[in-house]
């Protein structure tokens, strides 16, 4: 009679422990499973990541402002904002401006930051069929969630900068260089545009030295009209040198004197503009 009880105990208690050890292992499972989640969503995330810093490397090494911006930065960049396309220093395009631009998951867009030259990249992940021209791109449904913060980077915050601003963008710091330039007008004929902004300008008659006619224009003066006419030139005649934003004109007559009856003679325009190196 004993013994059957003492059996019947030891039965009972090996079948607690297995329903104990049953529980144990489903957790165990439970929290192996999560931890397997969490590492691959971390090694996504970095995956994703290490794509956009490659990138960033490409394009800190490879882009060339002067290709992208020309002698003028602020005729491409009109306003910040503005989308550019970001070239390198053969001129071919890196990332261009519609946002068409995709390398791995992320999608790349060149953005001016100043109207001075200063660039700036965003990377966003969009979802499957959403491109820069689809609306509403401040929806967070428009974009993929990062797989271990679960944040969203829409296109629309500046979380979405591959660089810091304020200084660390793209073009921001640049060396700049005097570089010559020369041309030729007909004197009387409608003013000439020549685009850039140059530090200093002068025209001259060279077919008559004798009237030693010229006008010369320096970046410092404050009026766009400003310029300073020598002897035996045409004072009656407005803005013979003229500043504009990103352009200069020549024009006007020095010299009301014509070189063979009615024709013009060619005048000589010559000077310094600054340019990013």
């Amino acid at each position: 009679m004993q013994k059957n009880l003492v059996g019947k105990s030891e039965q009972g208690f090996g079948l607690l422990e297995i329903i104990i050890a049953a529980g144990l292992l489903a957790l165990i499972v439970a929290v192996m499973n999560q931890n397997i989640v969490i590492s691959i969503n971390s090694q996504r995330s970095v995956e994703l990541r290490g794509d956009k810093e490659d990138v960033k490397r490409r394009l800190v090494e490879f882009h060339d402002c002067n290709q992208t911006l020309t002698a003028v930065p602020s005729s491409i960049c009109t306003d910040v904002g503005v989308r550019i396309d970001l070239k390198d220093r053969k001129g071919n395009t890196l990332i261009k401006r519609d946002g068409t631009t995709t390398i791995g998951k992320w999608t790349y867009v060149p953005e001016c930051r100043t109207t001075n030259g200063a660039i700036n990249v965003r990377a966003v992940h969009f979802k499957d069929n959403v491109t820069l021209q689809t609306p509403n791109l401040d929806q967070d449904a428009k974009y993929v969630k990062d797989p271990m913060t679960q944040k969203i980077i829409r296109i629309d915050q500046d979380a979405s900068f591959m660089f810091q601003q304020n200084g660390a963008e793209l073009c921001s710091q640049r060396n700049k260089k005097l570089v010559p330039f020369q041309g030729t007008y007909k004197s009387g004929t409608t003013t000439q545009k020549i685009d850039g902004m140059p530090k200093f300008v002068m025209i001259f008659d060279p077919s008559d030295t004798a009237i030693h006619a010229y006008c010369m224009k320096t970046a410092d003066m404050q009026l766009p009209d400003d310029h300073l006419c020598g002897a035996g030139s045409d004072f009656t005649k407005d803005s013979t040198i003229k500043f504009g934003l990103g352009e200069f004109t020549v024009g006007g007559a020095i010299s009301k004197t014509s070189a063979n009856g009615n024709a013009f003679r060619d005048f000589v325009y010559f000077g310094f503009m600054e340019v990013e190196d």
